[in-house]
């Protein structure tokens, strides 16, 4: 009990009893509904986002490659997690292998970890593109961004197995299917088994989250003090500006979204971990903890098109195609 000073020995069952509650059928049907639509929404757009950019030529540096990265983690996201969440909200609680409740909870933290930290390099870049523009692309390359992203994963996959060492005792985690978010994870109200693991995990998202907030506020004053720089320059600049403006602007919203999300997320784990009690209901954990996360998945790649020009002409372009296929079938098949 050293480890977790505030918590009695009867909090975890008193806890588990909570979390236990039911949800009425309509409240269940809402919430289905509202994760089926996250899933289409956000498998089907981060799919086009990947295609946009592999796709479009001017989208093949270091910025582009870091949206596609959190593209390409966000659409597991979709799998992993949300189309899971959705057949477990379908099966009303029931487990298909504990087996395959562990591998979800591992790869749920992983791929949301990825994720975090994904961001967290996307405004690390900017603040870099920003304090050198002149020199950014000799120093920042696809081949040293790609590099940083593939470490970024492997890394954080063997951190994320830290509960696989069979330390639970010691409260190194364990994944197991938790009532209050319909899924598997791990019950951050749980104390004995995953105290340090679910504080180590609190403690580095408010570190990324400090890291983003930082990032964020140098970018919009460095964005500003750099613009208005190269405004009095020659137009041989013009395109360097028009580059770092489109970046940026995409950069800012797409961190500011993530903060949105992130923060009543990351402030609720917390807060659970330290008072050893539930702070609010049932309800208020499973869309705080990883609805939130997966809005922010949802959102990301309409934010790309809503933000930077070459992933709209990207998106059109990739309808249009689309379009002109459904007329050509619905053509032959009227003629037939």
């Amino acid at each position: 009990m050293a480890l977790y000073p505030n918590c009695s020995p009867q909090d975890y069952f008193l806890n588990t009893s909570f979390y236990r509650a039911e949800e009425s059928p309509v409240t269940k049907n809402i919430l289905l509904s509202i994760l089926s639509t996250l899933a289409v929404l956000a498998i089907g757009g981060n799919s086009l986002a990947i295609l946009v950019v592999y796709r479009t030529r001017s989208l093949h540096d270091p910025s582009g490659i870091l949206l596609a990265g959190l593209a390409s983690i966000d659409l597991a996201v979709g799998i992993v997690c949300i189309l899971t969440s959705v057949i477990y909200h379908c099966l009303d609680g029931y487990i298909i292998s504990e087996t395959s409740c562990i591998i979800r909870g591992y790869l749920i933290t992983t791929l949301i970890g990825a994720s975090y930290s994904t961001v967290a390099l996307i405004a690390l870049d900017r603040c870099f593109a920003i304090h050198k523009p002149l020199h950014y692309r000799l120093y920042v390359t696809n081949k040293r961004i790609l590099q940083v992203l593939i470490t970024n994963i492997v890394s954080i996959g063997i951190l994320s197995a830290m509960p696989f060492a069979g330390l639970q005792d010691q409260g190194l985690g364990q994944f197991e299917y938790v009532h209050y978010i319909s899924g598997c994870w791990l019950d951050i109200t749980n104390h004995p088994k995953n105290f340090l693991f679910s504080l180590f995990i609190a403690l580095a998202v408010n570190c990324i989250l400090m890291i983003v907030i930082i990032a964020y506020i140098v970018i919009l004053i460095e964005a500003q003090r750099i613009d208005r720089k190269l405004v009095l320059l020659k137009s041989s600049f013009a395109e360097k500006r028009q580059w770092l403006r489109k970046s940026t602007r995409t950069t800012l919203l797409l961190i500011g979204v993530f903060l949105i999300c992130t923060i009543p997320s990351s402030a609720f784990t917390l807060l659970a971990i330290i008072h050893c009690k539930p702070i609010a209901s049932p309800l208020t954990y499973k869309i705080l903890i990883h609805w939130g996360i997966y809005i922010n998945t949802t959102i990301n790649p309409f934010l790309f098109g809503f933000t930077h020009k070459d992933f709209r002409q990207g998106y059109r372009h990739v309808f249009s195609r689309f379009s002109l296929l459904g007329t050509r079938v619905s053509h032959v098949h009227f003629n037939q």
